[in-house]
C-alpha cells in the first residue's frame, strides 16, 4: 500500500467513528448518571430525571423502614428532602412508569440553556461540531469537507441517541 492509499483508508476510518464518538458524548452529556456530570446537569437543566441505581436503593430502604416498624407503607419523616418529591412518571416513549425525582435547576441556569443540555439532538449538533473541528485542525480533512463530515456525524449520532432504547 502506498503513503497515500494508507492516509486514505484511515480517514474513511475515522469518517466511519466519528457518529460513533459523537453518540457516546451525546449520551455522556444527555442520559448518563456518571455523578460529576450528572451533578452539573442537575444544575444546569433540572426538572424530572428518572432515580439512578444509588438513589433507587437508598429510597427503597427508606420505604421499607416504616414497613418493618408495621406502619402503612410510607416514607420516614427523616428522609432527604429529594426523596420527598420522587413520584411514578410515565416518560415519553418509555414502558411503563417509573419512579422519577424533580430537580431544581440552579437559578443562573437560564431555561434555553437547560433545553439544550437535555434535548439529545441539540447536544448531538454540539458534540459532532468539536469532534470535526478537532479533525479538521488535526489536517485529517479539509475546512469545507468538515461541514459534511459534521452534518453526516450530527444526523446519525443524533437519531441514535434520541430512540427509547439508546
Amino acid at each position: 500500500m502506498t503513503r497515500k492509499e494508507l492516509i486514505s483508508m484511515d480517514i474513511v476510518v475515522i469518517i466511519l467513528l466519528l457518529p460513533v464518538a459523537s453518540y457516546r458524548i451525546t449520551r455522556l452529556i444527555t442520559k448518563d448518571t456518571f455523578p460529576p456530570i450528572l451533578w452539573l446537569r442537575d444544575r444546569i437543566a433540572g426538572g424530572w430525571r428518572p432515580l439512578t441505581p444509588k438513589e433507587w436503593d437508598q429510597f427503597l430502604a427508606a420505604k421499607r423502614e416504616p414497613l418493618l416498624s408495621g406502619t402503612v407503607m410510607k416514607l420516614a419523616d427523616d428522609i432527604p428532602g429529594w426523596m420527598k418529591s420522587v413520584k411514578s412518571i410515565d416518560f415519553e416513549g418509555a414502558r411503563g412508569t417509573q419512579e422519577a425525582r424533580y430537580v431544581t435547576r440552579a437559578s443562573w441556569s437560564p431555561y434555553w440553556l437547560a433545553e439544550l443540555l437535555s434535548c439529545p439532538w441539540c447536544a448531538s449538533a454540539y458534540a459532532s461540531a468539536g469532534l470535526t473541528a478537532y479533525g479538521a485542525c488535526l489536517d485529517w480533512y479539509t475546512w469545507p469537507m468538515a461541514l459534511l463530515v459534521w452534518l453526516y456525524a450530527w444526523g446519525i449520532a443524533a437519531m441514535v441517541a434520541s430512540k427509547e432504547w439508546a
